[in-house]
């Protein structure tokens, strides 16, 4: 029997760039090396990161199969009450930031691992080389627990709680009535979390104890429990490799007793490193356990339309009224009257055109310059706005009402925006919402709309 590997990095999200460089797999040799093992599937789950999956998805679904194999996508958080990360700021290192590892089931459970990581990356802080990127369990419990089923969860390494509890004989801590498993249990639902054991090097190391203790947990609780390898390198032979990347990036250390074991195993080779502290049989359970996450994963698809920035609506200046003082050339220029009579009942369309009427007036009407010009430029504008917005099933004005917004934003705290951007300035309507400071009408041929067209909305 084989065993799904549930606990997987990659040099896209355990990077130098993310404060914690420790794995060498690339996203696609990781995936395809475990196909070619025989394994049923494999799970990308980085530090504290997403980024690498889109990926993996990619990869995986462009590789030749000739068998069942499934990808699942999640994410190594590191999860701490919210008391802890507010000690640790001032006063460093005194709460560990524990591991724990969640794997989205479907779309709904990636993005609620999106959520998530949202979370955790706005309130991060750095501590010496390392972000710290920390999940709150009242993020679980706010994300989590109202929609179940979508996301599951287990233990991760030595640096879980449940780990760490019992290496320091909190058994109570860990397993007991108002424990840590039983937090997990109502937060994601008995079903959904797992215990997870790892491959010792010895019989004498810290994983060998915990792995003992686990299967003492899992006799208690009821609890299933999961074996994964951690993978931090490919095969057996690049732990020397993987030794020297650690070393270049933090100086001499100690590692063997921490990687040894965490690269991609067969499952013949993870069965021979797990019989020193279980049986045949407990191990055919526990790969069996692995393939019923397996078999839970039902995919997912990222592909959706361009998702068009929008103000917030509570953030729309209110009230604001079209004044229509250019309804005079709505029925010569139809695209123009159709964003100023809002066909479309469209509070973010709505606020839009106001915008472009103030800047009509103040910009052009003001200053004398030939009205009817500027609206037969914004009839032209306008049209493919509305194409475009139609077959996207969205709403391009509402990129240029946010661009407007950012602006405003620079200039508030007292920064610099350029007069424009590259061929931004060929569209007289970021001018008139003062995305740009540049009239592009007199230009002419120098700065036709299609080029604003072509770069920022084919």
């Amino acid at each position: 029997m084989s065993y799904f590997s549930i606990h997987n990095h990659s040099d896209i999200g355990s990077n130098a760039g993310l404060g914690f460089p420790d794995t060498i797999c690339r996203v696609p040799d990781l995936i395809q090396r475990a196909y070619d093992l025989g394994l049923p599937g494999i799970a990308l789950t980085d530090h504290e990161s997403l980024s690498g999956h889109i990926q993996a998805l990619n990869y995986y679904n462009s590789m030749g199969k000739d068998r069942s194999f499934t990808l699942g996508l999640g994410n190594e958080i590191y999860l701490v009450p919210e008391e802890w990360d507010e000690i640790n700021k001032e006063h460093h290192n005194t709460y560990p930031y524990c591991h724990f590892i969640l794997l989205a089931l479907d779309n709904d459970g990636h993005k609620q691992l999106r959520e998530l990581s949202t979370r955790a990356w706005k309130r991060s802080w750095k501590q010496r080389r390392i972000y710290r990127c920390p999940t709150y369990y009242s993020d679980l419990e706010e994300i989590i627990k109202p929609n179940q089923g979508h996301v599951i969860a287990s233990t991760a390494c030595l640096g879980g709680i449940i780990s760490r509890l019992l290496l320091d004989n909190k058994w109570e801590k860990a397993f007991g009535e108002n424990g840590e498993l039983n937090k997990f249990i109502n937060i994601f639902g008995r079903d959904n979390i797992y215990l997870e054991i790892q491959p010792p090097k010895d019989a004498n190391c810290d994983q060998s104890k915990v792995n003992k203790l686990m299967w003492k947990g899992h006799e208690f609780t009821g609890i299933k429990i999961i074996p994964s390898s951690d993978s931090h390198y490919l095969k057996k032979e690049d732990a020397f490799i993987h030794k020297i990347y650690l070393n270049s990036q933090e100086g001499d250390r100690e590692v063997d007793e921490f990687y040894a074991t965490t690269y991609l195993m067969s499952p013949d080779d993870l069965r021979e490193h797990l019989c020193i502290d279980f049986t045949d049989e407990q191990i055919e359970q526990m790969f069996e356990w692995s393939l019923e996450i397996c078999n839970r994963i039902k995919g997912y698809n990222f592909n959706h339309d361009p998702i068009i920035p929008q103000i917030p609506k509570e953030k729309i200046p209110d009230p604001f009224t079209i004044q229509h003082w250019f309804k005079e050339y709505y029925k010569n220029y139809p695209n123009f009257a159709y964003y100023a009579l809002n066909k479309n009942n469209n509070k973010w369309e709505e606020y839009f055109f106001y915008q472009v009427e103030q800047g009509l007036k103040s910009k052009i009407v003001d200053k004398g310059k030939d009205l009817q010009l500027y609206i037969a430029r914004l009839n032209e504008e306008f049209e493919q706005f509305r194409l475009i917005s139609e077959q996207l099933n969205t709403s391009i004005p509402s990129y240029f009402s946010s661009m407007s917004k950012i602006i405003d934003l620079i200039w508030e705290s007292n920064s610099l925006a350029m007069p424009a951007r590259g061929s931004s300035a060929a569209s007289l309507t970021n001018y008139l919402l003062e995305v740009t400071q540049i009239d592009p009408v007199p230009l002419g041929e120098y700065f036709p709309f299609w080029r604003f067209l072509d770069n920022y909305l084919s």
